[in-house]
């Protein structure tokens, strides 16, 4: 009954104007409903007289042949009262979308038809869907996480033309939320500047990397065989200068936490540029400052999802500096709803300390599929781990700084197989070695809307 329906003044204007229909009886009744039901008055109850009504409407196989007004308006009339989700206005949905006109009538039944497609994960339906909405309306997934479109991204994969249309699509979306501008300018960037080189379009590509900032988006291009027809333009714009790069990524992070203070994922993002860089110090004073504040009771807006994520970026800053206890202690403080990811962290840097039997222990907590191939890994490996802490002065060289240029050579040198594929994750996570690790969020989990904002709906 909460579903979203369109101005539809016109729509009754149309159906007095409309030529002589099929089936005069069926027209005066879906006239007649509609005078009961669009009242401009936004009463759900209104609803209750006419479910019998709607329901024979709905069902009279005349309805097909009715003129386009009478059709939408039953249609949507339908959509209106039916409860959401369910079969009866799916088909509803399903059978206005071909024919809807008005900006309304496209929202009301793709945001049905989008649901649809995401709970029985339908690829084609879902994106179909999104694209409809965008096209009528860019601004309806502003607010929306773009993670929540990522099950689609990972699914049409296969299929270039569908992945396309999706990227093209939410790039188009006035973001509202820093990590759907962040996914416009970098990774949906980078998948779309994939598609246009591997179609050999370099200028489409280079256009669609001009913005790219993000540290691990860069590397995958400098990585990617596929963007090889690229690299000496991007080589020739600095665009694979590792520090620069870096350095550009701490100042949008800096600025980031100076507008929005109150969210710890801008926190956790600095600490983690400032290891990617070497800054040790300046990293552990941002980590052990904001530590004390959650200590004495400090709040922060995404706190339930990111605080245990800036522990587990603090923790690896101690690692580095060999503080190898302090960082265990924190990362027992940083276990939160994501407990897998934050015991695997926990182990890898117990194993960094030389204490793989404990890392073990850490491990055989956890019963989860990630964590017992982890366990398998570090067993299989045990021979080889070393007993002490790695790297000299106490510091571990996956935390340090990282010579892109040697990283790059190497990558073009490599083999193409499994073995390079597991080097191309250990050199992201070098780079940046929170955003290589199991789980780790960029924010918080989030999933669409149920519908298009407030200022947009026409309840009954």
């Amino acid at each position: 009954m909460a579903l979203f329906v369109p101005f539809v003044l016109a729509a009754a204007l149309a159906i007095q104007a409309a030529p002589a229909p099929p089936a005069p009886d069926l027209r005066t009744e879906v006239a007649a409903v509609a005078d009961m039901l669009f009242t401009g008055k936004n009463d759900p109850s209104l609803c209750k007289p006419v479910e019998a009504r709607l329901a024979r409407i709905e069902a009279d196989p005349g309805l097909k042949d009715l003129p386009s007004p009478f059709q939408r308006v039953a249609l949507l009339m339908v959509l209106a009262c039916a409860k959401a989700d369910s079969p009866t206005a799916l088909s509803a949905a399903t059978r206005l979308a071909p024919i809807a006109q008005d900006r309304g009538e496209i929202l009301a039944a793709n945001w049905v038809l989008l649901r649809d497609g995401e709970r029985r994960r339908d690829t084609r339906t879902f994106i179909g869907a999104v694209g409809r909405l965008i096209d009528v309306d860019a601004s309806v997934f502003a607010d929306t996480d773009p993670r929540a479109f990522g099950w689609a991204t990972e699914r049409a994969r296969g299929d270039t033309a569908l992945t396309a249309d999706l990227l093209t699509h939410l790039r188009a979306v006035p973001w509202r939320d820093a990590a759907g501008r962040d996914a416009v300018d970098n990774g949906w960037a980078q998948s779309l500047a994939r598609i246009a080189v591997e179609g050999g379009d370099k200028t489409k590509a280079l256009a669609l990397l001009d913005r790219t900032t993000d540290p691990l988006a860069l590397l995958d291009v400098a990585q990617d065989r596929r963007f090889e027809k690229i690299w000496p333009e991007m080589e020739a714009a600095g665009r694979f200068d590792w520090l620069k790069v870096q350095t550009i990524d701490l100042e949008r992070w800096r600025e980031a936490r100076r507008r929005q203070p109150e969210l710890l994922i801008n926190v956790t993002s600095e600490i983690d540029a400032l290891r990617a860089l070497g800054r040790y110090d300046e990293a552990l004073a941002l980590g052990e400052d904001h530590v004390r504040r959650l200590k004495a009771g400090e709040t922060f807006e995404d706190a339930d999802d990111q605080r245990s994520w800036m522990l587990n970026s603090h923790a690896y800053t101690l690692s580095a500096l060999g503080r190898y206890e302090d960082a265990d202690r924190i990362m027992i403080e940083a276990e939160g709803k994501d407990g897998v990811s934050q015991r695997i962290n926990r182990a890898e840097l117990l194993i960094d300390a030389g204490q793989a039997a404990r890392a073990l222990k850490v491990l055989e907590l956890g019963q989860g599929e990630a964590e017992l191939g982890f366990r398998l890994d570090v067993a299989r490996r045990g021979p080889r781990l070393r007993q002490g802490p790695v790297g000299r002065s106490g510091r571990s060289p996956r935390h340090g700084p990282v010579d892109g240029r040697a990283l790059e050579g190497q990558w073009r040198r490599g083999d193409q197989g499994p073995g390079l594929r597991r080097a191309a994750r250990r050199s992201r996570r070098a780079l940046c070695p929170a955003a290589g690790r199991p789980g780790h969020p960029r924010r918080g989990a989030g999933g669409l809307p149920h519908g298009p904002p407030a200022a947009q709906r026409v309840r009954l």
